[in-house]
């Protein structure tokens, strides 16, 4: 069953979500058009703009997300390769 209670709109700049990921506070949301991942606090779902980071210019077309809690890794499907970066704090 669907929880509208927990839904919540992305940002303006984030109109081409490309793949999510979760540490359960924080939800990652890579977006295609400006090649970057935006960050959003599950509870309220506002921006957490200090957790927000740029993706590499070769990883211009991200398409999935995942993290082992240390290191995120972003699927591009383009060159089929998985960039790592850092999970902010």
């Amino acid at each position: 069953m669907r929880q509208t209670s927990k839904e919540f709109d992305l940002h303006l700049d984030n109109y081409a979500p490309r793949g999510t990921w979760s540490d359960g506070t924080t939800l990652w949301v890579a977006d295609s058009d400006d090649y970057k991942l935006y960050a959003y606090n599950l509870s309220d779902g506002m921006r957490q703009t200090t957790k927000e980071f740029d993706l590499h210019a070769d990883n211009a077309n991200p398409e999935g997300t995942w993290s082992d809690g240390t290191t995120l890794w972003v699927a591009d499907w383009e060159d089929d390769k998985l960039y790592a970066y850092p999970l902010p704090k």
